[in-house]
């Protein structure tokens, strides 16, 4: 044990008229309590508002591999220069990999100035006039086409920022042995580009200069400085932000991502592991696609590069409770109990075993001391509670030595919540995942929320949380009430074991939710006031608890302020016979349909009148 001791004070006085006694605060250092744990204090990833590709993950081509599945090749366009012309068009026959069967063909009826493709990246493609980028394609030319090929990064007016070109005899594709007609064997071709000029809108261009035909795939334009100096590594600034903090666990990928809009959606891990080209990509439960170059294997080296426990989230055999969830039947989750299995091997076993091997041909032999699992994301109710059950007691018998992590649902309070802690209770779970968003005042009353809670129980895990002020905007206050529970945290860190904001990033003009701890776009990056917050509170992590003891505080009643919010998601509904009271049973609002919506701010989203005496939102697309 450490010699200094620390603890975490927090001072409240009511501004009244009244004259106030001092304040006396003892720290009693003749009785230590317990010794706060080092992983009280971690951060939280989930693919939402473009965090991973286009963010975390520097990818500068966006759907690099053709796989979204969509009529046209988005992010592509056909490049059409002087009198050229020819078509664009997605196939999906002798692909490279059958995990990403897609990829596009040019065909080229006359090159004219260059007939082909361009992208425009993520929003624009930035880059670093001296920095190295590496270029990687896979082409194959077919009988038809005597030409060659040229990729120009280039700025909007067509001015080169580098380029690179294949000869017409400096194709390297083999022809396949027995099978005439059929086009060559794909090949992979490399370059760096070090761009003459900074800009942060250029972008890729693919040319053909003859007449024919050539298939491209995995179109990959990647900076080599990337964080820790890691292949498909993370964009360096983003990732500091995060080793900055100096958080001590990591969870990842989600979030609601998990679990996806169904089975086919739902986040499997063992599709974001091994080379880029097997990596199939999913459509994200937040509205977009993910390519996967940032998977399971890229967050256990982040959790390693910035000194945070890995704390892998995987679904209980259950899609999203709050879209049309869809459950697996108790007799059906012997392949969820042996995803959990696989991702332990995964992460901890020897490289000679089949997962092991993964890893290790990933580049990683040693593990990476997995010590957590969570199972299941924000659900509830006896349709999880008995899926977690068979999963988590299954995996806790082959590993003893995992926590595994369980749910209390999506609400800190009420029956579910009720429900989910006497579940969890009676199975013994390790930590029990509690996430809130709530309002400024909630957050300050919430201080001395785990005084009572059961030190003979589970450990309670924080799993997301962040105060939500009216606007729900990122300011100083939301920072404050968030920094008063952290002290509750700490002072009942006897229980709460580890805990995580959320949600981590967004990137400026792609934003699915609006309050996040760090903010950035194709350059810059920002932390909020809250990520500050965090980082005063990491970096001053005490070594134990000093119970403390107050006199002359009292607390003086305020009026009755705040706001009340209508919300949907995902859905039409009607609210009426709208009533606030107070403690004290006395009415503070009524709503009134004569009077319309007086008093009403304007709504953000959604089609909002008043019909037959009730509120009504008719749109179901908003949320």
């Amino acid at each position: 044990m450490k010699e200094k001791w620390v603890v975490p004070v927090l001072g409240v006085m009511a501004l009244t008229g009244a004259a106030q006694e001092p304040l006396q605060v003892t720290v009693r250092a003749d009785r230590p309590a317990h010794e706060i744990p080092k992983t009280l204090y971690g951060i939280f990833f989930e693919d939402i508002n473009f965090a991973a590709d286009g963010g975390l993950y520097p990818e500068r081509i966006v759907n690099r591999g053709f796989d979204w599945r969509t009529k046209e090749p988005e992010g592509w366009s056909g490049e059409w220069r002087g009198e050229a012309m020819g078509r664009i068009s997605l196939q999906g026959a002798w692909p490279l990999h059958p995990n990403t069967f897609q990829y596009l063909r040019v065909e080229c009826y006359a090159p004219g100035d260059g007939a082909g493709v361009a992208n425009g990246g993520f929003g624009g493609i930035a880059v670093t006039q001296g920095a190295q980028y590496d270029l990687s394609f896979y082409a194959r030319r077919h009988a038809d086409f005597a030409g060659g090929l040229t990729v120009r990064l280039e700025t909007k007016d067509r001015q080169a920022l580098a380029e690179y070109r294949i000869a017409k005899d400096g194709w390297t594709n083999r022809e396949r042995q027995g099978e005439g007609g059929l086009p060559p064997e794909w090949a992979q071709y490399t370059a760096v580009f070090t761009p003459a000029q900074t800009v942060a809108d250029a972008r890729l261009v693919i040319l053909l200069d003859a007449k024919g035909t050539v298939d491209l795939e995995l179109v990959s334009l990647f900076p080599r400085d990337t964080f820790n100096g890691r292949t498909n590594g993370l964009r360096k600034d983003l990732a500091q932000m995060l080793k900055d903090l100096r958080p001590a666990t990591l969870r990842f990928p989600g979030g609601c991502l998990v679990e996806g809009h169904d089975f086919d959606t739902m986040y499997w891990w063992k599709r974001t592991v091994g080379p880029l080209e097997g990596r199939a990509v999913n459509a994200n439960i937040w509205g977009y696609w993910q390519t996967h170059g940032l998977g399971y294997y890229e967050y256990f080296c982040l959790a390693e590069d910035i000194g945070a426990e890995p704390l892998p989230i995987l679904a209980a055999g259950l899609t999203c409770q709050f879209r049309a969830p869809k459950a697996v039947p108790l007799d059906a989750l012997q392949p969820f109990i042996q995803d959990a299995l696989d991702l332990i091997e995964f992460a901890n076993g020897a490289p000679g075993t089949p997962w092991g091997r993964v890893r290790a041909e990933m580049g990683h032999p040693a593990p990476f001391n997995l010590n957590y699992i969570g199972i299941g994301n924000e659900n509830w109710d006896h349709v999880f509670l008995d899926r977690y059950a068979i999963i988590a007691q299954a995996v806790k018998a082959a590993h003893p030595e995992i926590k595994i992590i369980g749910s209390a649902g999506a609400s800190p309070e009420g029956a579910m919540f009720r429900l989910g802690w006497t579940r969890n209770t009676e199975l013994k779970t390790d930590l029990v995942d509690e996430h809130f968003y709530q309002s400024p005042d909630w957050f300050f009353r919430q201080v001395n929320r785990y005084d009572a809670y059961d030190r003979n129980g589970p450990k309670v895990y924080a799993g997301e949380y962040a105060c939500h002020t009216p606007d729900r905007k990122n300011n100083l206050l939301s920072a404050l009430a968030e920094a008063a529970v952290m002290t509750g945290f700490e002072r009942n860190s006897d229980v709460v074991e580890t805990t995580a904001y959320a949600p981590l990033f967004n990137k400026v003009g792609n934003t699915q939710w609006d309050i996040n701890l760090i903010w950035f776009d194709n350059t810059r990056v920002f932390g909020t006031p809250s990520y500050y917050v965090q980082k005063l509170f990491m970096h001053h992590l005490p070594d134990v608890l000093l119970p403390t003891e107050t006199a002359g505080l009292t607390e003086a009643s305020l009026p009755p302020s705040g706001t009340i919010g209508l919300h949907t998601w995902n859905t039409a509904a009607e609210f009426k016979d709208i009533t606030v009271t107070g403690k004290g049973g006395e009415t503070l609002y009524r709503f009134d349909p004569e009077k319309k919506l007086e008093g009403w701010g304007p709504a953000s989203k959604g089609n909002w009148r008043i019909e037959d005496g009730a509120i009504v939102q008719t749109d179901e697309s908003v949320s």
